[in-house]
């Protein structure tokens, strides 16, 4: 759903987002930037609040408030299984970071086409991991409570 939902998001986004919004984006970005640096130690907690929050000022931009919330509502039910892709897919971070740094290309050129199909390409990758990964995340869920 979210990929469905973000694809058109980013879309209406590519053509309303204001130069502002667009250096908050790159300063969203440039966060993660930092992050990178301190590889393998990086604080994951901060990448997933700057990736949340990526996502959420994209769905603002869109201009449409009640896609923005369901966005919203889906990206915060994410934060798990985006925490667990982390910590066990070493290099997820540097990837989700390229591919957010190429939505954030299309952005800048306003090209809602390209920047649907990015943001398409991205939420797959995370969906298939998730799909391939669902019985690691739910024995790491089930470990925690115990």
């Amino acid at each position: 759903m979210r990929r469905v939902l973000e694809a058109e998001s980013v879309a209406l986004a590519a053509t309303r987002l204001t130069d502002e919004q667009l250096a908050e984006l790159d300063s969203v970005l440039g966060v993660v930037d930092d992050i990178l640096v301190n590889e393998p130690d990086m604080d994951l907690e901060a990448f997933i609040h700057a990736d949340t929050e990526f996502h959420r000022l994209i769905a603002r931009a869109s201009g449409n408030p009640p896609l923005a919330a369901i966005i919203d509502t889906l990206v915060g039910r994410t934060f798990r299984a985006r925490l667990w892709r982390a910590i066990s897919h070493r290099g997820s971070v540097r990837e989700t970071q390229a591919e957010h740094r190429a939505i954030l290309d299309e952005l800048m050129r306003h090209d809602a086409e390209r920047a649907r199909i990015r943001m398409s390409v991205h939420l797959l990758g995370v969906e298939e991991f998730s799909a391939a990964h669902a019985d690691e995340d739910t024995e790491a869920s089930s470990a925690q409570l115990q």
